[in-house]
């Protein structure tokens, strides 16, 4: 026997055989498809609809107005925010949160313990990493890659074909183009603007308010990554040489670390001496 908690107050209703469950839903204008498969101990809200051949797991949390596709595979501990419209062929693993009014289209895959927010909309084929937080008011295009344990703050546009690495942090109220790949451990600020078919590399820092629409690799010239772009906004010039973005200005003025972090004098640090000058030249000249 399964129990099933119905409608707004949550009225507990005990069952063996889905057509009983289906005929008791519909006192609360739900409508549960031909086909699905609904899991135990879950609540559904008022004028929730559950589409044909889903499959609901254990332990869910349907708001009211939802709607959920056919062929939508829903995890176990998932809760679902009002209204929000779950498509055709989703599959939303184990432990996810999903906040109001969000549309996540047809095919797209969701990773556990993801935690969406509210009015987020997500188009079709887009693959979603374990962990990653995206924040509400996000805009999500066509055929995008999420790894695991990216975080995305509020109002953020990610255009198509986009794909964004491990524990990658974006700010609020970022514009990504589309085509841009976003490599691990990258930091972008709030209120910055990224252009088509941009390539960030491991662990580059791009500050609050940037604008980029064209960034410089010179490869083979430095052990790790050896990038420029400039600040469409203010013409101020970035270099990121490995771990570490400074604009052309930082780099001149102090350009040793800490000497835990770059012990000046070090092999490391001769490599990356004789590397930014080449990339301060082709950021001079363009």
């Amino acid at each position: 026997m399964k129990t099933t908690y119905l409608g707004s107050k949550k009225e507990k209703f005990e069952w063996n055989d889905i057509n009983e469950l289906r005929e008791e839903a519909e006192k609360y204008d739900i409508t549960i498809g031909d086909f699905a498969d609904i899991g135990d101990d879950i609540i559904i809200g008022e004028r929730a609809t559950i589409d044909d051949f889903a499959d609901i797991g254990d332990n869910v949390i349907i708001g009211n107005d939802v709607t959920i596709g056919d062929f939508a595979i829903i995890g176990n501990s998932v809760i679902i925010g009002g209204f929000a419209d779950i498509g055709d062929g989703v599959t939303i693993y184990k432990n996810v949160a999903i906040g109001k009014w969000v549309v996540i289209d047809k095919c797209v895959t969701i990773g556990k313990f993801v935690n969406i927010g509210q009015n987020v909309n997500i188009c079709e084929n887009i693959n979603i990493g374990d962990s990653a937080i995206i924040g509400g008011d996000a805009d999500i295009d066509d055929s995008v890659n999420i790894s695991n344990s990216v975080t995305i703050g509020k109002n953020v546009t990610i255009g198509d074909s986009v794909t964004i690495h491990q524990n990658v942090t974006i700010g609020e109220d970022v514009i990504i183009g589309d085509d841009v790949t976003i490599g691990n451990s990258v930091t972008i600020g709030d209120d910055v603007s990224i252009g088509h078919n941009v390539t960030l590399l491991l662990r580059a820092k791009v500050a609050e308010g940037v604008m980029i629409t064209k960034i410089v690799h010179l490869f083979n010239e430095y052990k790790y990554s050896l990038s420029g772009f400039a600040d469409d906004r203010t013409g101020i010039k970035y270099v990121q040489i490995g771990c570490f973005t400074r604009t052309i200005e930082e780099w001149d003025n102090v350009f040793w670390n800490k000497d835990e972090e770059f012990p000046e004098g070090s092999e490391q640090g001769k490599l990356r001496l004789e590397a930014y000058p080449k990339m301060k030249a082709m950021m001079e000249m363009s």
